[in-house]
């Protein structure tokens, strides 16, 4: 079955029973979230392909977890983001850490651990629990995030602030990039860009400046963009939407 951590659990103690099926059971009866660890670690999958056996299709038949990692340590799955998908859970970055994390990652050079960026809409446990039984969730490591469009979209176009230098048929935006990420762009607008290819990066915490081949002057238009270094299934990408003004 695999490696599981149950959140929110109420008494920790109840779970340390010999039946594998009743401490799931008796998790889901504290109302404590479920999910499943590095699925895809080479110790229990040599081939490191994430899969459900038939004990996981019985867990998930009952509704006894429902979150999964895509990322453990510096390892990624996409078929874990697939699962996540296609039964409806969470999904998770965590480090697995057994030592100092300083160990690990190296903070001087910006390292970080797998973070799990949780939506909820307040700062409290009750609504931390409740976005990830929602599946709120993303996943940021090694300037690569991963998750649903619905919530990685906003959190990119979010992130972004414009000002326009100048009008003219080719005005320069000058975009910033308050994000601790690295955002890599395709451009995908109906307008060429001057002074940038067809693919450039926005560098985290940074100014951009984009020459924008609108060929008239106008006075608003729209710039839409792919983010390459975002996932939302293993070959999607979001993409947003910037109005210039």
């Amino acid at each position: 079955t695999g490696h599981f951590n149950a959140l929110f659990v109420k008494d920790a103690n109840k779970l340390n029973q010999k039946d594998v099926l009743e401490v799931f059971r008796e998790a889901k009866n504290q109302g404590a979230l479920v999910f499943w660890n590095h699925p895809h670690w080479t110790a229990q999958k040599p081939n490191g392909v994430a899969e459900l056996t038939d004990m996981h299709k019985k867990l998930l038949s009952e509704g006894l977890f429902a979150g999964i990692e895509i990322y453990n340590d510096v390892t990624y799955s996409d078929e874990a983001l697939e699962i996540a998908q296609e039964h409806h859970l969470a999904i998770l970055g965590n480090s697995d850490v057994h030592g100092p994390i300083d160990w690990g990652y190296d903070i001087s050079k910006g390292e970080h651990r797998p973070v799990t960026l949780v939506f909820a809409t307040e700062k409290s446990v009750a609504a931390m629990q409740k976005a990830m039984e929602e599946r709120r969730t993303a996943v940021w490591f090694e300037n690569t995030l991963v998750g649903d469009a619905l919530y990685l979209s906003p959190l990119v176009e979010q992130s972004l602030e414009l000002s326009r230098a100048g009008k003219g048929p080719v005005p320069s935006v000058v975009i910033h990039n308050h994000s601790d990420a690295d955002y890599i762009l395709e451009n995908l607008s109906e307008y060429r860009l001057h002074n940038q290819a067809k693919v450039f990066v926005l560098k985290a915490h940074q100014a951009t400046t984009i020459e924008v081949k609108t060929v008239e002057t106008l006075d608003s238009f729209e710039l839409h963009f792919r983010v390459l270094n975002a996932f939302t299934s293993p070959d999607s990408h979001p993409e947003i939407k910037l109005v210039v003004e």
